[in-house]
């Protein structure tokens, strides 16, 4: 195992793991591995708040916009920040966003609509999205 500094989730929504993740981590590490899975990781409350990192290690979820925005964090951080740098926050632009059918963006921009519709939205929780 790998010592790795915790980092924050993404972007937190009610729901997560934010005051139970202290105790599920002191049982993660009480149990020796070789593998970590995490079949719904959400926005990473526990994965990205471990300390160690064992060989292999799974992220999933059912959510593809979840997994699209990971993806894009991993390979494309500061072009996703480039277009986050400048967004509107405005109920036209939330509107906008919401409308606009995630299958006609690219990667990049269904990241930058997800993160912004999940950030903007009460708790993090949209319908169909």
């Amino acid at each position: 195992m790998k010592q790795v500094p915790p980092a924050a989730p993404v972007a937190p929504w009610l729901g997560g793991k934010k005051r139970l993740h202290p105790l599920i981590l002191e049982r993660i590490e009480a149990i020796p591995h070789r593998a970590y899975v995490e079949p719904f990781v959400g926005m990473g409350g526990i994965f990205l708040r471990r300390r160690f990192r064992p060989r292999l290690e799974v992220m999933n979820d059912r959510n593809g916009e979840i997994i699209n925005l990971f993806r894009i964090l991993q390979r494309h951080y500061p072009q996703l920040l480039e277009i986050m740098r400048f967004q509107i926050c405005s109920r036209r632009e939330f509107d906008r966003l919401r409308a606009t059918d995630p299958a006609t963006l690219t990667d990049l921009e269904r990241a930058a609509r997800f993160l912004y519709l999940q950030r903007l939205s009460f708790g993090g929780k949209l319908d169909g999205v």
